[in-house]
């Protein structure tokens, strides 16, 4: 029989999941799956509770929340057997969004349950991650802006996650007007680039900013490959510029923005700016180390899976 946890933070979320979460679980003992559900009661308990599982030799992690606490719980999973899975229950859900899994908006929601039955009627696949510092993402990590304007947003009250991302822009609006900006060096395998940089995002999937832009239609999960994306600009109104360009996908070949496929970049800043993993924001830093880790993670292919996501295989 396989075996699997399901880690949920009880507080986080627009609402009470426990519930749903509970219903989920059911479906995956319908399929034979052995399965317990694990609260998390402080900081670090998602990685404690990983960890655990994954040392138990568990098939299978399921989220419950957020692309924060499954970027943890990649950190955990990287080189194991252990598959990830996940349950929406965050604010952005963009991993489930790449799966083409909706989120859990409501208390009556099947959102969740739909979730799971896609996940174990789909396959299991190993994907790529990425390496930021010694730390792994499975999504992104972001260096300058964006991670400043997360700092800005979370911590968030319950009230505010009632409005999900129309909360998140406002916030993020504000949190833009205080942005400081420092030039900084980034180096690729073939070149350096140096100039008054906005921000820059190395990723390894295609959706960004909540999931409302498509920042990198080419990018694959599986392809030994991440992209680095850099915008130029010096002022939060450059953000709103930029924010237009992306999300009309204007933003490719634009002459202030340098994209570049690799395995490997090194980002230098003249002072500490701040860093973000998956959406949770890592501290401030002068020097970041990005490199690939391919096939590293299994996760669960789902049958409603963006069909570009992963290379064609067949």
């Amino acid at each position: 029989m396989s075996s699997a946890v399901i880690i949920h933070n009880p507080v986080s979320g627009r609402f009470p999941a426990l519930p749903l979460i509970e219903q989920s679980a059911a479906i995956l003992r319908d399929y034979g799956w052995s399965t317990d559900i694990l609260l998390t009661e402080q900081a670090g308990d998602t990685s404690k509770l990983t960890r655990l599982a994954r040392d138990k030799n568990k098939d299978a992690v399921f989220i419950a929340g957020g692309d924060g606490s499954l970027g943890t719980a990649a950190n955990i999973l990287k080189g194991s057997d252990t598959a990830l899975g996940v349950l929406p229950t965050g604010t952005a859900n963009v991993w489930a969004q790449e799966l083409g899994l909706n989120y859990a908006k409501h208390p009556w929601t099947t959102a969740l349950t739909n979730a799971v039955t896609a996940q174990l009627e789909g396959e299991i696949r190993s994907i790529d991650v990425g390496i930021c510092n010694d730390h792994a993402f499975l999504l992104w990590a972001g260096f300058g802006f964006d991670a400043h304007v997360v700092a800005g947003v979370e911590p968030r009250q319950p009230l505010e996650k009632k409005f999900g991302k129309l909360s998140y822009a406002a916030k993020g609006l504000w949190a833009s007007t205080s942005w400081d900006p420092t030039p900084f060096k980034i180096h690729t395998a073939t070149r350096t680039y140096e100039n008054d940089f906005l921000f820059s995002v190395v990723t390894n999937i295609q959706l960004y900013a909540g999931g409302l832009a498509r920042l990198d239609p080419e990018a694959r999960v599986d392809d030994g490959k991440i992209t680095l994306w850099a915008f130029e600009g010096d002022h939060f109104l450059d953000a709103f510029i930029l924010a237009s360009r992306v999300l009309q996908n204007a933003h490719f070949e634009h002459p202030e923005t340098v994209m570049k496929l690799g395995t490997e970049f090194r980002i230098e800043a003249q002072r500490p700016i701040p860093l973000q993993l998956d959406g949770e924001v890592m501290g401030h830093t002068t020097e970041a180390n990005i490199r690939i880790e391919p096939n590293a993670l299994k996760v669960f292919k789902t049958t409603t899976v963006n069909p570009t996501l992963f290379r064609n295989t067949d």
